[in-house]
């Protein structure tokens, strides 16, 4: 009985060791799972990427398995039980140590571009910031150490050295700076105190002196001036340096001029980048040094440098030596009207231009249109255009749309938070016609009303190759919105959100809008409209104007009718009445009541008479503006028979006369006073007081700076001769202030 009892338990015995190889294989995957996502240990030390954490999962198994089969060898326990919690103890410790090490560096490598000279990449920045200390290093930087390595680039980028790391990477970089040619130490000192970070730098700095790189980028590490001349030597030993990156390193005024010092040779430099700093004016003036001794410069970016009017007047004139730049980017400075009109100048002499980005800017429209019609001459070549936060108006389309025409070869155009409303919505999107290479087009918080989506979006969809129209932020109506978005219904991916826009703002002037787009003229005809009416846009509400050629609004030439409705809206805007000569002899001379209380009408003329039996005499007035004509005037005139400023002169247009020519009754808009004032030239300079207009933000504030000198109480001398000389000296202070900017 005892001897079958013993043979049943021989048949039952479990043996727990060695596992079988589907076991381990589970074992390898749930590894790899632990390593690769998150958990309370990978927040601390970072995860590993799927395939560095099954290739430490096999390696970690493999080492406990061969562990515990040796404990099982030597002291064979029977079922394998001991060895089981060997290899279960063993992964354990090996996966938390994995963990602690966190992702590790892994050297790339390029295809060569040359059959000579074989140049390999080393990079320890993928996977999450960490610091490092000496023994880290040691293991990571173990590659270059190798004899005969081809380590031509090397990226420190997303490492902290502290001194015990910099120290281990000192004396490799020394031994390797015969062969480097491109170094990136970006953002590798961060969270160090400021001792220890500059004595890094210092001794990178000193490692890599006398290297011929092409490539150097020292962002994002907090550099300051300090910084800057820690890595004085490394920076004056470099004479072929193609590349520089300067970017969010806290570049003050003095650090820009330690750069303008340490960097002396700069001739062959085709890329500099200097985003994200505080520079200033003055900052700004070191850094155009710099711009003027770089001819080869095809990339140049200084967005976001505070810098100011001075400063980007400097920058534009540095600017002009660079013929070879093909990409620039001055974003988010506050230049303002003068230093983009110097900008322009400088824009003229560059035909290789691709992409330019002039975003918040503060260029308003007199800028802008300086701007549009340099590049209208230049950069024939041009991809990339942002020109958005820049407070451009309609005024500014008519320039901005003769450029966009000229330039065939537009991929991305960006007008976003300007104010273009309808009417400068219709003159760009009439420029985009027939752009096949056009891809992306952002007019976002525009003003935009529901007839000037429209229009856009109608040029879009007749895009085959467009991708994004972002027409978002504006005042386009509910119905608006369902109309675009049913004109792209078969291209729901090209139409951008529309979730911001102000639907309720599309509701108020519609109908104005309606009319503004429906006169797609031509510029020639708009101009020659202009022209006329210019001279009545401030008469009083007695004021008639007879209209003749209404007949043409039913001409079968489109462009004729289209000139037409355009005149007719800009008429019910500035004047009161439009008299209507038919053959009855009847005239609609008289408002009535009705028309008095309603002034939303004002945009529709209703005509009395049929108008296919009007009859008119022809006047002459160019071949601008065949078939429409003033014939007289009834009534007094604001502008001609009352005190007006020089700009709004009736009898002499300001458009199509000198400036320094004036009627009795012209008064200089910019110190108020009757015409001629103290300064108002001979037209011969720009900062002439005849030129002063309204139209013009400069001259505006020379007329506020007037008024607030008038508004100064003169001080009380003791005596009248000195009460009279501060007088004097009052008065010309006021009467010959002068524009800041040109006209």
């Amino acid at each position: 009985m005892t001897a079958l009892l013993d043979s049943v338990r021989k048949q039952f015995s479990i043996k727990l060791w060695p596992p079988s190889e589907k076991t381990r294989v589970m074992l390898v995957e749930r590894t790899t799972a632990n390593l690769s996502s998150e958990n309370i240990c990978s927040r601390k030390y970072g995860i590993l990427s799927k395939e560095e954490a099954e290739e430490n999962a096999k390696e970690i198994e493999e080492k406990a398995f061969t562990t515990a089969n040796q404990g099982y060898v030597t002291e064979p326990d029977g079922d394998g039980s001991s060895a089981v919690q060997i290899y279960a103890k063993e992964c354990s410790k090996l996966v938390l140590e994995v963990l602690k090490r966190g992702p590790t560096a892994k050297v790339t490598r390029e295809v060569p571009t040359s059959e000579e000279v074989q140049e390999a990449v080393f990079d320890i920045s993928k996977g999450q910031r960490a610091f490092i200390e000496a023994e880290e290093a040691a293991e990571l930087l173990r590659p270059l150490k190798e004899p005969g390595n081809n380590y031509a680039k090397i990226c420190f980028s997303n490492r902290s050295f502290g001194l015990g790391a910099a120290r281990v990477a000192e004396p490799i970089l020394a031994s390797l700076k015969g062969q480097l040619k491109e170094v990136d130490l970006s953002d590798f000192i961060a969270g160090r105190p400021e001792a220890e970070a500059l004595e890094v730098m210092t001794m990178f700095s000193a490692a890599l002196e006398g290297s011929n790189l092409k490539l150097l980028n020292l962002s994002n590490n907090a550099l300051g001036e300090k910084g800057i001349r820690a890595f004085g030597a490394l920076l004056k030993s470099q004479s072929n340096l193609e590349e520089l990156y300067l970017m969010n390193d806290g570049i003050s005024e003095e650090a820009a001029r330690a750069v303008c010092e340490l960097v002396p040779s700069t001739e062959k430099l085709r890329v500099l980048h200097f985003h994200n700093n505080m520079t200033g004016d003055e900052g700004a003036r070191s850094i155009a040094e710099v711009v003027k001794r770089s001819p080869s410069l095809e990339d140049f970016r200084c967005s976001s440098t505070r810098i100011d009017s001075d400063g980007g007047a400097a920058l534009s004139e540095a600017l002009e030596s660079c013929l070879l730049l093909k990409k620039l980017d001055l974003r988010d400075n506050m230049f303002g009207v003068e230093a983009g009109v110097a900008l322009s100048k400088a824009l003229l002499k560059h035909k290789n231009l691709t992409e330019i980005y002039l975003s918040y800017l503060n260029l308003y429209d007199e800028g802008a249109i300086a701007i549009a019609n340099a590049l209208k001459d230049s950069a024939s070549s041009l991809e990339i255009l942002e020109i958005a936060g820049n407070d451009i108006t309609s005024s500014a389309a008519s320039a901005l749309g003769a450029c966009l025409e000229a330039k065939q070869s537009l991929r991305k155009l960006n007008l976003s938070e300007n104010e273009l409303k309808d009417e400068g919505a219709l003159l760009i999107a009439k420029s985009l016609e027939g752009h096949p290479g056009l891809s992306d087009l952002d007019v976002s918080t525009n003003m935009i009303r529901r007839a000037g989506a429209r229009v856009l979006a109608q040029v879009i969809t007749e895009n085959p190759g467009f991708k994004l129209l972002n027409i978002n932020g504006n005042f386009i109506s509910g119905e608006g919105v369902d109309e675009i978005t049913e004109m792209f219904k078969k291209l729901p991916d090209v139409l951008g959100s529309l979730d911001e826009n102000d639907r309720e703002g599309g509701d108020e002037e519609e109908e104005e809008a309606e009319v503004l787009l429906s006169s797609r003229c031509f510029e020639s005809q708009r101009e020659a409209a202009d022209l006329l009416l210019g001279q009545f846009a401030a008469t009083d509400s007695d004021c008639m104007v007879k209209v003749l050629g209404l007949l043409f609004l039913y001409s079968p030439d489109l462009q004729i009718r289209e000139m037409s409705a355009f005149v007719l809206d800009r008429l019910a805007k500035r004047l009161k009445l439009v008299e209507i000569s038919s053959d009855d002899g009847k005239h609609e001379s008289d408002v009535d009541d009705d028309d008095k209380e309603d002034e939303d009408d004002e945009y529709c003329v209703i005509l009395d008479s049929d108008p296919n039996k009007m009859s008119f005499e022809a006047v002459d007035v160019g071949d601008k503006f065949d078939g429409l004509a003033i014939l007289d005037a009834k009534g007094q005139v604001a502008c001609r028979d009352y005190p007006h400023s020089r700009d709004q002169c009736a009898k002499f247009p300001f458009d199509s006369t000198p400036h320094e020519c004036h009627c009795d009754l012209c008064h200089c808009y910019a110190c108020d006073s009757p015409a001629p004032c103290a300064c108002w030239g001979s037209g011969t300079l720009d900062s002439d007081h005849c030129h002063a207009t309204h139209n013009a933000a400069s001259w505006k504030l020379v007329r506020s700076r007037v008024s607030m000198l008038k508004a100064t109480p003169a001080p009380v001398n003791k005596t009248t001769e000195a009460s009279s000389s501060t007088s004097q000296s009052r008065h010309n202070l006021v009467s010959c202030t002068r524009p800041i900017v040109p006209r």
